[in-house]
């Protein structure tokens, strides 16, 4: 079975993104989220907790097969053990844009998980992207609770 995207415009079609998608659990809620956001020039990876069942992942191997080349899912060697509010949620995002620089050329880099839904089009996405021209939509606080989940760590590439 192939999840190819019936019309897609041309403003669309010369603005490739770059996701990254954290899953963990219901392959099929996955699959459904992928068939909604997927586009032949967008970019894809999929992190499969290590947590996660070897039946779930190759669950998930088997749904990138439904779709392009541009659809990867980590290597199992490459899977973090996910506990939220740790570095490892950041661990995830990063070794997912590692793969993604990998794979082609993208705009923007958008993080998911494997249990959220697109609220808008891709072309109302695109469309919004575009009018942010280059800028992002990142806030950040510096807080001091906590400071022990937030290792310090040499990232192992560049990241600007």
């Amino acid at each position: 079975m192939n999840f190819q995207s019936a019309s897609i415009s041309d403003v669309e079609k010369e603005f490739a993104i770059g996701f990254a998608i954290a899953v963990y659990k219901d392959i099929n809620q996955v699959a459904r989220l992928l068939r909604m956001i997927y586009r032949p020039q967008h970019f894809y990876v999929i992190h499969v907790d290590r947590k996660s069942s070897d039946q779930f992942y190759q669950a998930a191997v088997e749904v990138q097969k439904c779709f392009g080349k541009n659809v990867r899912v980590l290597p199992r060697r490459e899977s973090v053990n996910v506990r939220w509010y740790t570095f490892a949620v950041l661990e995830v995002e990063l070794i997912a844009a590692k793969t993604l620089l990998q794979m082609g050329n993208w705009k923007y880099f958008i993080n998911l998980t494997g249990q959220e839904m697109p609220l808008r089009t891709n072309l109302e996405l695109v469309l919004a992207l575009k009018a942010l021209n280059g800028s992002n939509l990142v806030e950040g606080t510096i807080k001091r609770r906590n400071r022990k989940r937030v290792p310090k760590v040499d990232l192992s590439f560049q990241v600007s």
